[in-house]
């Protein structure tokens, strides 16, 4: 599905909803304060795993169910979504979405995107 004003669409890889705040991360930083936030970021790589361990959930522009992003956030029971086309252009701090892995999309709460 091709994403629009209303949702974002992805493949969901670890099965969870959650809804919160987003924060839009572009490098692992353990000094970030992720805690209950949804991160959105192009892609995750093992420096990565304190900043999931923190987080609601996450949102990944790149992805598969065989990723990276996919295999930790299965291990640490957090919900995702991989393979979001442009989310980090898409979603910005602040920003309040629900993150629906079932389903594999991304909807804003507070407005459209």
């Amino acid at each position: 599905m091709i994403n629009n004003h209303d949702n974002l669409f992805g493949i969901g890889s670890s099965m969870g909803i959650v809804e919160g705040e987003v924060i839009v991360v572009k490098e692992a930083d353990s000094n970030l304060s992720v805690k209950n936030k949804i991160i959105v970021a192009e892609s995750t790589d093992p420096g990565w795993v304190l900043l999931i361990k923190d987080a609601k959930g996450i949102i990944v522009e790149r992805g598969s169910i065989l990723s990276h992003t996919a295999i930790i956030t299965r291990e640490l029971k957090k919900p995702s979504i991989v393979n979001v086309k442009n989310a980090t252009g898409l979603l910005k701090n602040g920003d309040r979405v629900q993150l629906d892995a079932y389903k594999g999309i991304v909807r804003r709460i507070d407005g459209t995107l």
